[in-house]
């Protein structure tokens, strides 16, 4: 998977129970159960930081380096993409997914990232309570990243979003990341200028 921060973008793996989602991980941790020498505890992994093997590490200032593994706090990500072509469906998801109504095209903010995906809609309908909820990331799928990450693909199946670092979500109007203006590239309405010079003569006159 690709976990993105502020000052990098890490590749590598993480561990996944089975039959266990890459959300469910980054939500609750790996949960193994109650520990055997205190029926009392139950044993979590991973509850504030992602555990990472096999790691290259792509530094936004420039260079990289590989690590064996590595622990990324939870509260730095801006988001976690899977690239591993997905885990094995729970069981009673394939019938489920058969009557999900249509995703709906939606668009976050995640400075300095702009991501473009999809949400389902039963999601979608409930997203106030997700963003006010304890779960702290948020999934996309069908997601483009823009702008593009260095030396990786900026096209994923899935993407999940740290809400904590989202600036603004909502529906998409249908644009790619490509296609929004930046600030100052803005094209400016003719007929406003032309009003505001016949408005200016006007005053001078």
């Amino acid at each position: 998977m690709v976990v993105c921060t502020p000052e990098l973008t890490a590749v590598g793996y993480t561990y996944c129970l089975h039959a266990q989602r890459l959300l469910d991980v980054l939500n609750k941790g790996l949960d193994r159960g109650l520990a055997h020498h205190q029926a009392s505890v139950r044993v979590v992994i991973g509850k504030d930081f992602v555990p990472l093997m096999e790691v290259k590490i792509l530094f936004r200032a420039g260079g990289q380096k590989y690590v064996a593994s590595t622990h990324i706090r939870k509260a730095n990500i801006l988001f976690v993409a899977e690239i591993s072509g997905g885990q094995p469906e729970a069981s009673g998801v394939r019938e489920l997914m058969k009557v999900t109504k249509k995703p709906v095209g939606t668009e976050a903010h995640v400075p300095p990232y702009h991501l473009v995906g999809q949400m389902h809609a039963e999601i979608w309908e409930q997203l106030a309570d997700h963003l006010e909820g304890q779960d702290k990331f948020l999934p996309l799928t069908n997601v483009r990243v823009a702008p593009k990450l260095v030396n990786v693909e900026s096209n994923f199946d899935f993407v999940a979003v740290n809400k904590d670092r989202v600036v603004y979500i909502g529906e998409s109007k249908g644009l790619t990341p490509e296609a929004v203006p930046a600030e100052g590239e803005r094209p400016k309405k003719r007929g406003s200028l032309r009003r505001l010079a016949d408005i200016r003569s006007q005053k001078g006159s």
